[in-house]
């Protein structure tokens, strides 16, 4: 028998650090400030063969370490197809693109620039 359900060790506050006064600290994760002489986007092309879009945008964002979301394209492309389709990646480098085409070569990206916000769902 438990507690109402509640899972865990030691209840609150367990595994806090506490200062030598004794109040708790907070962990919150440190967020690199973009540079504001960088667009926020980055225009790319993306190469695929036998892939659809979702899954090729799901892997590569996983490889760059980004949410999902931060990539953008306009509408799903054919997955038994050779197909070229612009996207966006937000706040992202050009150098990581290029570590993903030395590392795997089906999707490959290409053609990379600078680019505008998007305004919307379903734009590129």
């Amino acid at each position: 028998g438990g507690r109402g359900g509640r899972g865990g060790r030691g209840g609150r506050g367990a595994g806090k650090r506490k200062r030598e006064d004794g109040s708790l600290m907070k962990s919150a994760p440190v967020k690199a400030e973009w540079p504001a002489d960088r667009p926020d986007f980055l225009k790319f092309v993306l190469y695929k063969e036998n892939v659809d879009t979702t899954s090729a945008c799901g892997d590569l964002s996983k490889f760059l370490r980004l949410r999902p979301h931060s990539l953008g394209y306009a509408g799903m492309k054919d997955k038994r197809g050779v197909t070229a389709q612009f996207c966006t990646v937000h706040r992202g480098e050009a150098a990581g693109l290029a570590a993903w085409n030395d590392r795997w070569h089906d999707p490959a990206v290409g053609g990379c620039g600078v680019e505008t916000p998007a305004s919307g769902n379903g734009e590129a």
